[in-house]
Formats: C-alpha cells, sequence, structure tokens
C-alpha cells in the first residue's frame, strides 16, 4: 500500500506485485510457477545506509517485525511449496485485509499518518 514518506519504496512493492500477477499469468500454460512473498519489515544488516530525502545517507532505525532468517525460510517455502503467494508479517495480513474490505478508512489512516507507519530514524 502507499504511505507517505515512503513512496518510492511502495511503487518498488506494488511493481512487483504488477510483475508477479503478470509472470503467474503469461506462464501458467507452461507450468512453470510464479509466486510473491509479502515480508513486511525484514530486520536490515546493522550497517546498512539509506538516501534520507536531503540526500545523505542514513542508518536505518525501523522496528522490524520479522528477522532474515524467517524471511529465507518463507521465500523457499514459496519456492518449493503450493503456495503462490505468502503474508508473511501480522501488520502485511491487515494491511491485505484492510484493503479489501475497508479501503477508504485505510486512505484515511494514510493520509493522517503523515509518514509514521514508515518512520526511518537516523542514529
Amino acid at each position: 500500500y502507499g504511505f507517505p514518506g515512503v513512496i518510492p519504496y511502495s511503487v518498488a512493492k506494488m511493481a512487483l506485485t504488477a510483475l508477479y500477477q503478470g509472470l503467474h499469468a503469461e506462464l501458467y500454460t507452461r507450468r512453470i510457477r510464479v509466486g510473491i512473498v509479502y515480508l513486511g519489515f525484514v530486520k536490515n544488516d546493522a550497517n546498512k545506509k539509506i538516501l534520507a530525502p536531503d540526500g545523505n545517507y542514513i542508518t536505518v532505525n525501523r522496528s522490524a517485525s520479522i528477522d532474515q532468517q524467517k524471511a529465507a525460510v518463507a521465500i523457499i517455502k514459496c519456492a518449493v511449496g503450493r503456495r503462490r503467494v505468502i503474508y508473511l508479517s501480522v501488520k502485511t495480513r491487515v494491511v491485505l485485509l484492510m484493503t479489501r474490505l475497508f479501503p477508504s478508512l485505510l486512505m484515511r489512516i494514510a493520509r493522517r499518518s503523515q509518514g509514521r507507519f514508515h518512520a526511518v530514524s537516523a542514529e
């Protein structure tokens, strides 16, 4: 979902969804399986840097709900299992549910959040 403060990140993630959907539809008759895992926030490496809005590099300090090992296991399960789509975190499932059942409420929450959902603080 597109939240303020992380629009490029949201666009990239939504593009991955479209890529998954297109590949799944295109490759289905060839029996090539395509899947996607919606991870949520994965714990970053301690020294990971990102670009801040002002163009300077900052260290990511964000609450993560999933560690890297759990993320890797989910990706492998998707690749070798029967499930095409995996929603790993509770937050990801809540956003999915709200997108389907309460889209205007989710839009209001996003508008009022002012980037707090995806806030990154510099260390």
